[in-house]
């Protein structure tokens, strides 16, 4: 079996509605901060991070109550990795005004890059309880579940997101991948050929497919699986050591492959 190797998981943007000055500041006159506001929502639509950012904190220097131009620095913020500073934009922004939908899911996405689970886990249920239609919001808290060990929930809140936007047919990998935590080889291979039959292409999912099946002893599909991930990319390091790095002559895959199989199949007990 391919060892230490899990699944890709990419945090699902939440993509609230960015706030503007007209959502959030209609009362306040015009004057030198909507225009440094304006300034970064043009640079933030043109992707220039920096300036965004910069014209954000103009417009928060000349009016410190802005809601709009803290929350929005804060997707400038996130855009550039400065996860920190955008938890501290977006807390500002949901200190001023807590009933701003959006800028609570995009604080737990951050908190969630910084690898603070419990805290990213306690942000998302605000989030839900805010927005319980936001799929982005269930397969994310499921990450934070699943890095905390609550793989049970984090299932349960995969399939969440899932059912509410079944088009993506990542949180189907995703939930494989709590089944291959738990142990539950069986629920893992079925999941996974489940998620492979709407997404073939995801490297990591065929090469846990392989590992689901080993561990229930079907090395020959074992095998078909860690070679379609070789064929997606012939440079995955787990596989390379897996079937005795094949890859300086790739006519010999399939030897390598079958070599490895026969091993298995008389060691089991190897790892």
């Amino acid at each position: 079996m391919v060892e230490g190797l899990l699944w890709e998981q990419d945090v699902a943007g939440s993509n609230p509605v960015t706030p503007t000055v007209s959502m959030l500041d209609a009362e306040a006159p015009h004057s030198a901060w909507t225009a440094y506001h304006e300034r970064g929502d043009a640079a933030l639509n043109k992707g220039d991070w920096e300036v965004a950012v910069q014209a954000y904190t103009l417009a928060i220097r000349g009016n410190p109550e802005a809601v709009a131009s803290y929350a929005s620095r804060g997707h400038g913020l996130c855009h550039l990795g400065r996860w920190e500073d955008a938890v501290r934009s977006y807390r500002e922004a949901r200190t001023l005004d807590p009933s701003v939908r959006g800028v609570c899911a995009n604080l737990a996405d951050a908190l969630l890059r910084l690898e603070r689970w419990d805290e990213a886990i306690a942000t998302y249920a605000v989030a839900l309880a805010e927005t319980p239609e936001s799929a982005s919001c269930h397969v994310n808290l499921g990450h934070a579940l699943l890095h905390s060990n609550r793989h049970a929930e984090a299932i349960e809140s995969y399939r969440r997101g899932y059912l509410l936007h079944p088009e993506d047919p990542s949180p189907l990998h995703s939930i494989a991948g709590g089944m291959l935590r738990m142990s539950r080889w069986d629920e893992a291979a079925s999941a996974y050929e489940t998620a492979l039959a709407r997404q073939p292409d995801v490297v990591t999912s065929q090469v846990n497919l392989g590992n689901a099946l080993c561990h229930l002893g079907r090395f020959r599909p074992a095998v078909n699986a860690y070679l379609r991930a070789l064929a997606l990319d012939p440079a995955f390091a787990g596989l390379n050591d897996a079937l005795g790095h094949p890859f300086s002559k790739p006519g010999a895959w399939q030897d390598a492959a079958h070599a490895y199989a026969r091993e298995t199949a008389l060691c089991p007990e190897k790892p």
